[in-house]
C-alpha cells in the first residue's frame, strides 16, 4: 500500500514526477526539431482534481460519492483513507471509470449531467475517525492532486426496529438508541429516549422525555439525507406528530437537563404504520458530541444548549 503526504489545510498531495515529465518532454521536443523528423508529442497533462467529494456515514461503513471525471484519456481514480487523521493518505482502492457498482448514471443512461461515482469503504470500525480524498489519473499516467474537499467521517451504529403505540403495549412503546432493542421497550423505562403514542384522536406522536432528549421533524428529506445534527430548532413540547416518511432528528444529553458540547445525536425515518406499532429505521452516533451524519465542508458549531421553538 503505498501513501502520500498532504497539506494539513487542504489535504493535496502534488505529483513528484510531473516535473521530471516536463524535462523529458523538452528534450524530446528539442531532439526531434530536425528538417526531417516532426517533434513527437508526450502528454504530461494530469486530469482535473475530482470534485464534489462527499461522505455518507453507515454501520461500519462510509459511504463516498463524488463528480464524474471528463477527460477522453481518463483510466480511472485512486480513492485514498487516512485513518489517524495526519496529513498521510493510504491508498485504499484503483477504479476505472465507469467500475460497475461503482459509476453511476443515476436512472437516465442519456444525461450524463447527473452522474455520480459511490464507493463502500467497509468494514470499519464504528466511533472511529476516517479521512478520505480521491485522484484521479490518465492513460499516459499523469495524475492530478488529491480532492480538495475536507472528508471526515465516523461511523455508528443502525438498524431496523418496531416500536408499539403506547395504547396497543405500553411496554413496547419506547426506545432506547443507545441499545437499539427491535422491538422496543417500557416507554416510561429510565433509558427511553422516545415513544410512540396517539392523542384523543387517534393521531400518532412521538414523545421524548423532555429533561433529557430533543426531538426535530426533518420532513421527507430520506435517512441519508439527514446529514447532520442541529443545534437549534428542535421541539418546546417535546412532542412531534409521527409521520410515514418522515425522518427525525434527537439531541440526547448525559443527564436531564445537562445540554452541552458532550451531547449524543440520533435519528430515525418512519418506514410504516399499522394500527398498533411503526416500523423505523434509526441510527445512533456513539462519539459524545459529534453531529452524526455529516457532508464535506465544515462542522457545524457543536456549542450550545438546544433553542426551544416550534418542530422544523
Amino acid at each position: 500500500m503505498s501513501s502520500r503526504s498532504a497539506n494539513p489545510i487542504h489535504r493535496r498531495w502534488k505529483p513528484a514526477r510531473l516535473a521530471p515529465l516536463l524535462i523529458v518532454a523538452g528534450l524530446v521536443l528539442m531532439a526531434g526539431c530536425d528538417d526531417d523528423d516532426s517533434p513527437e508529442f508526450v502528454d504530461v497533462t494530469p486530469p482535473a482534481i475530482p470534485n464534489g467529494v462527499f461522505s455518507i456515514t453507515g454501520d461500519q461503513a462510509v459511504f463516498l460519492t463524488w463528480n464524474p471525471n471528463r477527460e477522453d484519456d481518463l483510466a480511472g481514480y485512486r480513492v485514498w483513507v487516512n485513518e489517524d487523521l495526519s496529513e498521510t493518505f493510504d491508498e485504499l482502492a484503483v477504479l476505472a471509470p465507469f467500475e460497475e457498482g461503482v459509476y453511476q448514471d443515476n436512472g437516465t443512461p442519456e444525461d450524463v449531467s447527473d452522474d455520480f461515482l459511490r464507493f463502500e469503504d467497509f468494514p470499519l470500525v464504528n466511533g472511529v475517525f476516517y479521512s478520505y480524498a480521491v485522484s484521479a489519473f490518465d492513460d499516459a499516467g499523469n495524475e492530478s492532486d488529491l480532492s480538495f474537499e475536507l472528508v471526515i467521517d465516523v461511523p455508528r451504529p443502525e438498524g431496523e426496529a418496531v416500536v408499539f403505540f403506547r395504547d396497543a403495549d405500553a411496554t413496547r412503546a419506547g426506545f432506547d438508541f443507545s441499545d437499539g432493542v427491535s422491538q422496543g421497550q417500557a416507554f416510561d423505562d429510565a433509558s427511553t429516549d422516545v415513544y410512540f403514542e396517539r392523542d384523543g384522536q387517534g393521531v400518532p406522536f412521538l414523545v421524548v422525555p423532555n429533561d433529557r432528549v430533543r426531538v426535530q421533524d426533518f420532513g421527507f428529506v430520506g435517512f441519508d439525507v439527514a446529514s447532520f445534527a442541529p443545534a437549534t430548532g428542535y421541539s418546546a413540547t417535546g412532542r412531534v406528530e409521527a409521520i410515514p416518511g418522515h425522518t427525525y432528528i434527537f439531541r440526547i444529553a448525559q443527564g436531564p437537563g445537562d445540554f452541552g458540547a458532550d451531547d449524543n445525536y440520533a435519528k430515525f425515518e418512519i418506514l410504516d404504520m399499522t394500527a398498533d406499532d411503526a416500523g423505523i429505521f434509526w441510527g445512533y452516533q456513539e462519539v459524545d458530541g459529534e453531529r452524526e451524519l455529516r457532508p464535506a465542508g465544515d462542522r457545524p458549531d457543536t456549542d450550545g444548549v438546544p433553542t426551544e421553538g416550534g418542530a422544523r
